[in-house]
């Protein structure tokens, strides 16, 4: 029966993501309306921060929030490289916005001087 309790639709997101963090995290509100994310293996409580603030928990980054004492190596391992490969998944998409971004202020129309750009000198 125990093993039923550890299963509980409380840790899988409502949102229908499919976050590998969400085996170890539970999601609930407290009495105020305040998202509640609770660490499974050490019972630690976070009210804001998102999924992605319980991924630095169990990876063990230091900075916004303590290391989990009780996470196994591997799950450690896995959330780490999961927020690596977020972050660069943010860059590439960041670098591909600047791109459309330049592209498309070349291309709109709104250019009077016979299409060339004029860059000011630069401030000595």
């Amino acid at each position: 029966m125990e093993s039923q309790s550890k299963s509980s639709s409380s840790s899988v997101p409502t949102h229908g993501k499919t976050d590998p963090a969400w085996e170890h995290i539970t999601l609930s509100t407290d009495a105020d309306g305040t998202k509640v994310y609770t660490c499974i293996l050490c019972g630690k409580e976070v009210r804001g921060g998102g999924i992605n603030r319980m991924k630095q928990h169990l990876a063990g980054i230091p900075g916004s929030i303590t290391a989990c004492k009780k996470v196994d190596h591997d799950v450690r391992y896995r959330m780490s490289e999961y927020l690596k490969e977020i972050s660069e998944k943010k860059k590439e998409a960041s670098i591909a916005k600047r791109k459309f971004q330049s592209r498309d202020g070349d291309n709109d129309g709104d250019n009077d001087d016979g299409g060339e750009d004029v860059t000011p000198p630069p401030v000595v």
